[in-house]
């Protein structure tokens, strides 16, 4: 490890500028599938009440499929982002020797290492359901899985610790729901 003024050590060029970047996927790639769920669960109609109660409905199907797409990036980005967010809080190059043992041995007990593994694991159940379903009723459960994956990111960080714990974790949890919504 390169320390670097005070002490601090580096975990590189790569972690540094990759992990932004990570995370914008990650973002945006959940909003558009919560966004994309939501529009299938609720907002596709059919011409008549049997053509929107069909599991064919080309509208639903492609609302599916983008969030398919969108929940497997979200997934991939998710466990990239866990894999980046370690090295850069460890200080330690993606290539360094003892990176992956380290990373195997604190990734469950560090709660931001934690809470990003649940998310991701939410996004690819959601990308592996979303992939065969087409009913609106998997939508709006999908939906409340993909939901569960982007608000259980508000369980960790600065606002979990607090000293008004609930309301600083309710308030993050209705900011990433209202966003994640918003912008899907």
């Amino acid at each position: 490890n390169d320390a670097m003024d005070g002490g601090l050590t580096d975990a590189g060029p790569v972690v540094r500028w990759a992990l932004p970047l990570v995370r914008v996927v990650h973002d945006v790639a959940a909003s558009l599938t919560i966004g994309s769920l939501l529009l299938a669960a609720t907002m596709v109609p059919g011409r008549t009440r049997e053509e929107s109660a069909s599991l064919d409905e080309p509208r639903r199907a492609a609302a599916f499929r983008i969030a398919t797409s969108a929940a497997f990036v979200w997934a991939i980005a998710g466990a990239v982002g866990v894999v980046l967010t370690y090295a850069d809080a460890a200080g330690l190059p993606l290539g360094d020797p003892t990176f992956g043992s380290s990373l195997t041995g604190n990734v469950w007990g560090i709660e931001t290492l934690r809470v990003g593994v649940l998310s991701a694991v939410a996004a690819f159940a959601v990308a592996s359901v979303a992939s065969v379903a087409r009913a609106r009723s998997v939508a709006v459960a999908l939906t409340v899985v993909a939901a569960f994956g982007l608000l259980v990111l508000g369980l960790a960080g600065h606002a979990g610790g607090s000293s008004d714990h609930e309301t600083a974790v309710n308030a993050i949890a209705a900011h990433l729901l209202g966003a994640g919504v918003w912008v899907g």
